[in-house]
């Protein structure tokens, strides 16, 4: 009988984090469920070593078709490619071999290549085990207003949600990966063997998304796991306001650390309890994106993965401005 290789590919902004973070600190846990959850290791120059629980990393780097130019790679430095890459294929091996089932997990997996993604699996099928693969998936809105939230956090500035300059048209460029391409390649791999689950259904569990995971899978019983929460959300005003001060250090970005950049997290705005969305104006200035990948991904999945209504933010007030305004600059 063939051992199972769950694999879960997240997608992007589904808690994918947060449950490998979980998945490390219960991998005692999961060992008495019978499944191996492997950190891999990296060491880097002056012997120092980093441990691995996104596995994206090691497989990227292992089944991109090009791995010097995959974003880790590059920020890590790496320059010995084949023989980093043959440490991580020899733990790869080395979980396998432990004559448990593997857990692995990597939001990024899903980005690999047609060929990537087969030489990949093939390996995984070669070495005697069976793929369950799983992932959850946000709604084209929800997802939409998460990765933009996130990557304001992260320094970028989104000049079409400041109010502060004059738009010279009043179209917003959304910039997001489209996620029905990704899906439409994974179920042509996977076929009926890839569980597709819901996001906003999983996130009413009483352990959270991954706990939806992990008893829509089997893995083991939810609440024998140690949880573990990663990427906390920021309010509303901070979110807006920590966009217009990455508008002022947009030159400074570029040699400085995302924490060093303007607005911090302790700020007046850090207890917002207003969860960022857009304004229905901004969200007309999207609009056409966005409802061309809620068609794709309805006729795709069906209904259950696409927004029936929209819930927008209240515009700010000429007060909520002047204090955004009056806050970013203190924190220059």
């Amino acid at each position: 009988m063939k051992k199972r290789c769950f694999l879960h590919l997240g997608l992007h902004k589904t808690a994918s984090s947060s449950a490998q973070a979980t998945f490390r600190s219960s991998k005692h846990m999961l060992r008495e469920c019978n499944i191996e959850f492997p950190i891999f290791k990296y060491i880097q120059s002056g012997s120092k070593v980093k441990h691995i629980s996104n596995h994206s990393i090691p497989i990227l780097s292992l089944f991109s078709d090009n791995p010097s130019q995959y974003h880790v790679n590059k920020r890590w430095g790496v320059t010995g490619l084949d023989e980093t890459n043959a440490s991580y294929l020899k733990q790869l091996i080395g979980a396998v071999n432990s004559g448990r089932d593997i857990l692995l997990s990597g939001e990024g997996i899903s980005m690999l290549s047609t060929t990537g993604m087969r030489r990949f699996t093939s390996l995984i099928n070669d070495l005697g085990f069976d793929i369950y693969a799983f992932a959850l998936v946000r709604t084209p809105y929800s997802f939409a207003c998460s990765a933009i939230q996130t990557n304001v956090k992260g320094g970028a500035y989104i000049q079409w949600l400041d109010d502060s300059v004059e738009h010279t048209n009043d179209k917003g460029t959304l910039m997001l990966p489209a996620r029905s391409g990704i899906l439409s390649n994974l179920i042509d791999h996977f076929g009926d063997s890839l569980k597709l689950m819901s996001f906003s259904e999983a996130i009413s569990h009483q352990h959270g998304p991954v706990g939806y995971m992990v008893e829509h899978m089997q893995l083991c019983r939810p609440s024998d796991l140690t949880y573990v929460r990663r990427n906390n959300s920021m309010g509303n005003r901070w979110i807006r306001a920590k966009n217009i001060s990455n508008g002022y250090f947009t030159g400074e970005i570029l040699v400085r650390t995302s924490e060093a950049q303007g607005l911090k997290a302790t700020t007046l705005f850090a207890n917002d309890s207003k969860k960022f969305l857009l304004t229905e104006h901004e969200f007309k200035k999207i609009e056409p994106e966005l409802v061309s990948e809620s068609n794709a991904m309805k006729k795709l999945m069906g209904s259950t993965f696409t927004e029936n209504e929209y819930e927008f933010a209240i515009p700010l007030t000429a007060q909520d401005w002047k204090l955004i305004y009056l806050e970013t600059l203190a924190s220059r």
